[in-house]
């Protein structure tokens, strides 16, 4: 069995967390600082009756490309959904909404017209088109306050990255970089094209990406505490693409295809998992290209053909969300245990791993007597089980295995909207 082949089929301990992605219930809230684990979400549109007949104002501000109104007379919904496919729907009611959702995850917030017809996204700008539900301060409410929109683009009055949400610039890039895939289907909500929203349809699709990356080194010349020398940017060495989907009579086998260079054409999944009433499939392992090229991409099945959108993914090696390890050994040479900080993939920042990383997966791979006593993949010295994200030191559960017998250590980590980025780091 080939690593990457090995490794995702390990990977299928640290992807039962997935096992709520296939729960239409929301059950994984947490709470945030005021110990809530909901919050309200508000807003409302400008324009009403005047905005609507006053046709020479509307088309000097489509010519001129600056913000006008969404028809209040046409939004009848708000829907906000999460990357686990929970979702919350309220009435626009006199222009305005409020809608009360789980925290402790991200949502897209979409609005639509009386046929569940789809008109417009929320965005936050600098490519962040979703609410980071993850790390909120004391706040009950988010006013959104007025909305404007330019064509299918809604931009909030009030912005709650850095206020009711605080990231740090550093974060706001990953962010931008991690929500990328999600928020396509925020941005196309309607991928199968029938021309209604498909969640509303009870229709649940959601698509993303996995990422080999050579992490670096980690000398044995350091004594007792090995600091690993990691590579900026980071060195993505391949790719997988995961599709899922849930509900009855799901199929056997998909096939994935791609632009030209993307290195899917018809592809057959490589593998796939079943989790309750889903399905996950996964695309071969794609070395060249290393980074899936922009473009469309379709998933086919039975007589489905959904269209995906993949943004821009050439600043992912520098902004993808890294671990950098240090290993800590007793006198006699064996792993004691590890600790890791997270990073930007070009060695910048420091990243909370509250705002963006939903669960780590430890492995190590070599000779030797493995893991007493302790669950592990065949042909693995360690396996971790899943491990959240405010957890950032990991003491082994045995301590009988020798840093010499080390080939590689793999961290693995899955960021909030499940995006997967398997980082492996040699023993030098």
């Amino acid at each position: 069995m080939n690593i990457q082949n090995k490794i995702m089929h390990s990977l299928i301990i640290g992807l039962i967390g997935m096992i709520t992605i296939m729960n239409i219930s929301c059950n994984n809230t947490t709470t945030n600082k005021s110990g809530a684990s909901r919050v309200t979400i508000k807003g409302s549109f400008t324009g009403g009756t005047n905005a609507k007949n006053n046709w020479i104002e509307r088309l000097f501000a489509r010519i001129t490309k600056s913000a006008y109104a969404l028809d209040p007379h046409q939004v009848m919904k708000v829907i906000v959904f999460s990357n686990n496919w929970s979702y919350e729907v309220a009435p626009v009611t006199d222009n305005s909404f409020s809608i009360d959702v789980a925290t402790g995850q991200p949502v897209g917030i979409i609005f639509a017209g009386a046929n569940d017809n789809f008109l417009g996204y929320l965005t936050l700008d600098n490519g962040i088109n979703s609410l980071p539900l993850t790390k909120l301060t004391d706040t009950a409410t988010i006013d959104l306050q007025t909305l404007s929109s330019n064509d299918k683009i809604v931009e909030p009055g009030h912005n709650p990255i850095g206020a009711e949400i605080p990231l740090t610039p550093e974060e706001q890039k990953a962010l931008a970089q991690s929500n990328s895939l999600f928020a396509s289907t925020v941005i196309n909500p309607d991928v199968d094209g029938n021309g209604k929203i498909d969640i509303l349809e009870g229709k649940f699709f959601k698509f993303q990406i996995l990422y080999f990356i050579n992490g670096g080194t980690i000398s044995t010349n350091g004594g007792t505490n090995l600091i690993a020398q990691v590579i900026t940017p980071a060195s993505i060495s391949g790719y997988r693409l995961a599709f899922g989907l849930k509900g009855s009579n799901l199929p056997d086998t998909v096939t994935f295809s791609g632009p030209a260079g993307s290195g899917l054409s018809n592809a057959p999944e490589d593998q796939f998992i079943v989790i309750g009433d889903g399905k996950v499939y996964f695309t071969p392992y794609i070395q060249n290209p290393a980074i899936p090229p922009a473009g469309k991409y379709t998933v086919s099945y039975n007589n489905a053909v959904l269209t995906f959108s993949m943004p821009d993914q050439s600043s992912a090696p520098s902004k993808i969300v890294v671990a950098k390890p240090t290993l800590t050994l007793n006198s006699d040479g064996t792993i004691n245990k590890i600790d890791w900080v997270y990073q930007l993939g070009d060695g910048s920042g420091h990243i909370d791993p509250v705002a963006l990383i939903g669960r780590v997966l430890i492995q190590i791979e070599g000779n030797g007597t493995p893991c007493a006593n302790y669950p592990q993949g065949s042909g693995w010295l360690y396996q971790s089980d899943s491990i959240p994200p405010s957890t950032t030191e990991h003491i082994l559960p045995c301590q009988n295995i020798v840093w010499s017998n080390v080939t590689p250590l793999y961290l693995v980590t899955t960021d909030i909207y499940d995006n997967q980025y398997i980082v492996t780091f040699q023993r030098q």
